[in-house]
């Protein structure tokens, strides 16, 4: 151009639309508008340009490739911006660049901006045929339908010819948006225009009322799905089951695949997973079994989430037999389960603190064809740390390091928290400084659990230094840093400074929980004061935290250390208006009570009530059974309670020999003195000397005989 220019060559229409078509290919906007403002101040008419670059083909396709460009691209603002450009060198809008604009704003959630450009169809006359209309109807979100249903009369209005998959669109998405009056609506307007549309409302009012949770009216609409002969897709199947299954309607998910089935649809294998991984979850194994053989018999091959869910549900059953029987399925199935189904089975042991069932479960699952990864080792360090084996867990990290993995933060948990369990601070904070080395960010949990290290040993000093640091260094303390430190404190029986940490808690405006009151209500009961221990729950009353059960179990213990057990059994009453169940260690605070005012028959009572609920007695509640009838020379009731325990599979404890023999002892029997004494050394106790040679001393003699040092 510009030789042509120098050789006296005048700007010419064609030279500007042909400049446009090439700034518009190059994407440069600002070229595209300075020959046109050129084309203007050369005296070119501008109604000259447009009529040319309408008939230039090059250069409509041009703005449409950069239009389409921008909008595939999510740049509404910019496609916008071509299309505009498009208009003013006399481009005419189509109904291909507004259809774009239209579904590119649906798809960016712009409603707004996509009504504009539907609107702008109509504003600029552009015939829109029923293909077209589907496209952008079809692709508005089922949750706007309104905006649908205007959209459907304005092109009405317009003269759109819509047809059946008009109206097969309205009541999909009616029926994703659980409208099902709606779905009723549409499919009356489509039988009064003459479109049979039936099947497809069938289907999409199931799918509304699936929407809208009404099972019952999915019941219905899938019956006449039925009787009509209308066959129901197994990707339909298939999600209906899913729905129903999430929300907890595993029976009638069973219902609707079996019938189903009967009906003539073939099940697809995420079909009878959704079943058996609902059934495992509800723990319910022989359900999840049943339809793993209807699978089998359907010809269908069990995928890893069929193992991996039933194999879990048994995990948690804590089920060996069953979970080696699935694990040879897995394998005759030549399906290696997930590395989650080891997980469980790892965490099963990990909770019973069962290291050697941990490592015989890895070994099997290794052999299985299954890899470890870094949640394996934390299951395998958190058994052994249960168990009180730290230097096990240590060296289940250690494998881990050597399998090639890299530690997560919950690793480095598992081994503080052990560590803190088993009240050894200083390996505690070893192993919280391999955690800095190894980039683990130290957050809030880790910083609570050496607070826990500290507080479990009473070390508040330590305990106070280390929460000044990690509040120096940024990290602001939660709820359960002031709680730790409380306890360090109550631990030592520095009530004022537990006060202290508590207070200090309410000042920092965190919530509130029950932990820190249990703390305080415990420790005032080990100081026999009942009285400061109800002053602590009628405080918590006062902050607005509700109780739980965990309170009223304490208050319960506070009233029967001191052997009071009217109020036990007061917190007991007040604690059952709040329609929860109590558990086993609020019967075993009354039967304490019973036994330290020498009540054997309210012990009984209460005993018997804790079975009659369902619970399971405690070696603690067995043993208070044994004092309660020692208290009151009745030495053959205490042994009869003593066998009860250890049938029911309760640990003897040395006190419990130690009062026995207390218990001959008061009634001048030396054979039952020795007797015990000689039982308790066959279960590896060993009774300290001074305390045996005072029971027989004084086994001829009325007289007290000292507490055990501890």
């Amino acid at each position: 151009f510009a030789l042509a220019a120098g050789a006296g060559v005048g700007l010419h229409v064609a030279t500007v639309v042909a400049m446009l078509r090439c700034a518009a290919r190059r994407g440069d906007q600002e070229a595209m508008t300075a020959w046109v403002r050129r084309g203007w101040e050369a005296g070119i008419d501008p109604e000259a340009i447009a009529r040319r670059a309408e008939a230039d083909q090059p250069a409509m396709s041009a703005f449409q490739a950069l239009i389409e460009k921008c909008a595939n691209a999510g740049d509404l603002p910019a496609a916008a911006g071509w299309y505009h450009q498009a208009l003013s060198v006399g481009i005419p809008p189509s109904v291909f660049l507004l259809k774009k604009l239209v579904t590119v704003s649906l798809r960016q959630g712009n409603f707004p901006a996509s009504d504009y450009w539907f609107n702008d169809l109509w504003r600029n006359r552009v015939r829109v045929g029923v293909k077209d209309f589907n496209e952008m109807v079809g692709a508005v979100p089922s949750s706007h339908l309104d905006l649908a249903s205007h959209w459907f009369d304005q092109a009405v209005e317009q003269g759109v010819e819509v047809d059946s998959t008009t109206f097969r669109i309205m009541m999909n998405s009616a029926a994703h948006s659980g409208n099902l009056l709606a779905v009723q609506s549409w499919s009356s307007k489509a039988a009064e225009r003459g479109f049979d549309v039936g099947r497809s409302a069938l289907v999409s009012s199931l799918l509304a009322a699936l929407a809208e949770g009404n099972y019952a009216s999915a019941d219905a609409w899938l019956q006449q799905a039925f009787e009509a002969e209308v066959p129901v897709e197994a990707k339909l199947l298939d999600r209906m089951v899913y729905r129903a299954r999430c929300e907890g309607q595993l029976q009638r998910a069973a219902k609707w695949l079996e019938r189903a089935m009967q009906a003539g649809t073939k099940p697809l294998v995420d079909t009878f997973n959704s079943i058996i991984v609902g059934a495992a979850d509800c723990g319910d194994v022989g359900i999840a079994e049943i339809w793993y053989d209807r699978m089998l018999q359907e010809g269908l091959s069990p995928t890893q989430l069929t193992f991996q869910a039933i194999i879990k549900a048994v995990a948690r059953k804590r089920d060996a037999q069953a979970a080696e029987t699935w694990l040879d399925k897995a394998r005759g199935a030549a399906v290696i389960p997930r590395t989650s189904a080891m997980n469980a089975l790892l965490k099963a042991a990990a909770d019973d603190g069962d290291p050697e069932a941990a490592e015989a479960w890895l070994r099997r699952c290794i052999e299985t064809g299954m890899e470890p990864d870094s949640n394996t080792y934390c299951h395998l360090s958190q058994a052994y740390a249960r168990s009180g084996d730290l230097r096990g867990a240590e060296g289940a990290y250690k494998r881990l390091v050597a399998a090639g993995l890299t530690p997560t933060k919950f690793n480095f948990v598992q081994l503080i928290n052990g560590a803190a369990e088993l009240r050894d601070p200083k390996t505690a904070a070893k192993w919280f400084d391999e955690a800095m080395r190894a980039g683990v960010q130290a957050d809030i949990t880790f910083h609570d659990l050496m607070l826990k290290a500290f507080a479990r040993v009473g070390d508040l000093a330590s305990a106070t230094e280390w929460f000044e640091r990690m509040e120096a260094s940024g990290i602001r303390g939660d709820t359960v840093s002031y709680t730790e430190l409380a306890t360090a404190a109550a631990r030592k029986w520095r009530m004022d400074e537990a006060r202290t940490w508590y207070e200090r808690l309410v000042e920092a405006n965190l919530q509130l929980d029950c932990a820190i009151y249990v703390v305080m209500i415990t420790a005032e009961a080990k100081r026999f004061n009942l009285h400061a221990a109800e002053e602590w729950f009628e405080e918590m009353l006062r902050r607005g935290v509700e109780p739980e059960l965990s309170v009223y179990s304490a208050m319960m213990s506070a009233a029967s250390m001191v052997g009071n057990l009217e109020e036990c059994e007061r917190w007991f009453r007040r604690f059952g208006k709040t329609g929860q169940h109590p558990d086993m260690p609020m019967f075993t605070a009354l039967i304490r009570a019973a036994a330290n005012q020498a009540n054997l028959d309210a012990a009984h009572q209460w005993h018997d009530e804790a079975v009659a609920r369902g619970l399971t007695p405690t070696g603690s509640a067995y043993r208070q059974l044994v004092e309660a009838a020692v208290a009151v020379n009745r030495i053959e009731t205490a042994e009869q309670w003593f066998e009860r325990g250890l049938a029911a599979g309760c640990e003897p404890t040395v006190d419990a020999f130690i009062c026995l023999m207390h218990g001959a002892r008061r009634v001048r029997d030396l054979d039952k003195v020795a007797a015990w004494r000689k039982r308790a050394e066959d279960f590896g106790f060993e009774i300290p000397n001074y305390r045996s040679a005072v029971v027989e001393r004084n086994a001829g003699r009325d007289v007290a005989v000292p507490a055990a040092k501890t």
